[in-house]
């Protein structure tokens, strides 16, 4: 534990092997050797670690997050959904859970439900320009260009749009036929 809290994640995570060898149901042990996994990019070491200090009654929302942060970086959605959804029940307040569930649910192309969260994140923190970006860019997943446009006249309103953002707003207002905006926003660009 001290090797880990020091940054020696390499020689933390063999002791905790160690430890773990001789005592199988050791709690606080599986969760460190997991956060040592994470620490070092070792996703795919970490989710059995995780998974076995829920097993042992370890279960709390930094763990669930943690283990759906593990499950997002090996693709695998479906899991890291649940893992994130368990981590909201005990912080239900916690910001990065609530990106991970997002991610998690695009990740399955469940926009309906990514869109409603990012709606709900969005009445809290009106000001969060990563949260519009998001929304945007799944209305347009949804093939919904006009809540599109509108969320990118936010950013451009707020001056947090980038030119790609721009480019994309102007092809909106193409297909809509709206030339003058669209040639509005294209010489912004």
């Amino acid at each position: 534990t001290i090797q880990l809290q020091n940054g020696d994640t390499t020689n933390a995570i063999t002791n905790l092997e160690k430890a773990i060898e001789k005592f199988p149901t050791f709690l606080r042990a599986w969760k460190n050797l997991g956060m040592a996994n994470v620490r070092a990019g070792n996703f795919a070491e970490a989710i059995p670690a995780f998974t076995k200090s829920v097993e042992l009654g370890g279960a709390d929302g930094q763990l669930y997050g943690l283990l759906g942060f593990c499950y997002m970086n090996e693709e695998r959605f479906l899991p890291a959904e649940g893992a994130y959804r368990n981590a909201i029940i005990f912080m239900p307040e916690h910001k990065d859970w609530k990106m991970g569930l997002i991610k998690s649910l695009l990740g399955q192309s469940k926009f309906t439900e990514a869109g409603r969260m990012v709606a709900e994140m969005l009445a809290k923190d009106p000001n969060d320009i990563s949260l519009w970006t998001l929304q945007a860019s799944i209305y347009t997943q949804q093939e919904d260009y006009s809540g599109a446009a509108v969320n990118y006249e936010i950013l451009r309103k707020f001056g947090k749009i980038d030119f790609r953002q721009l480019m994309v707003l102007g092809d909106i207002y193409m297909s809509q036929d709206v030339k003058d905006l669209a040639l509005e926003v294209y010489l912004e660009g």
